[in-house]
């Protein structure tokens, strides 16, 4: 699963887009990357519906995504995708919308606690490169390169 604010809509639609601010996929750009191999979880649910997960002066984008791989295998891990406007201001102040999606957890993680947490470490997270591996690349991994000697990987 990838997900974030990733800058990017998946079309220059209306449905993706209010306003003039529309743009295509960047060349080099994390939805272009996966296009072949994953899927906007939460827009694919939305179906007919305005995907807006960002209102600013320059109009709504639905840049906001959780990724899942389009492979069948990973089809009944995922469901119920939701855009909530409401919910969101309860976490904390932004122009973007909460996105949030059902998933299966299984495994030997399967015991974490879920529980709310307020401390966001976003440094921990933000600019994680990824990279295709496998047969003719449609596996998107970290690049775990990124993390060689560094005190966050160890």
């Amino acid at each position: 699963m990838i997900m974030g604010d990733l800058q990017e809509t998946l079309t220059t639609e209306d449905s993706d887009n209010i306003s003039i601010y529309r743009k295509e996929l960047f060349r080099n750009g994390i939805l272009k990357s996966t296009q072949s191999t994953h899927t906007s979880i939460v827009r694919d649910s939305m179906k007919d519906k305005p995907y807006i997960t960002r209102l600013g002066s320059k109009g709504g984008r639905g840049i906001d995504h959780i990724l899942i791989p389009k492979n069948q295998k990973f089809q009944d891990w995922f469901g119920g995708g939701e855009v909530d406007r409401n919910r969101s201001a309860n976490f904390f102040p932004s122009d973007h919308a909460l996105i949030s999606c059902s998933f299966i957890r299984n495994g030997k993680n399967n015991r974490s606690s879920s529980g709310q947490s307020n401390a966001y470490e976003y440094k921990k997270l933000f600019q994680i490169k990824m990279k295709r591996s496998g047969l003719d690349g449609e596996d998107l991994v970290i690049d775990d390169s990124q993390f060689k000697d560094t005190r966050a990987y160890k």
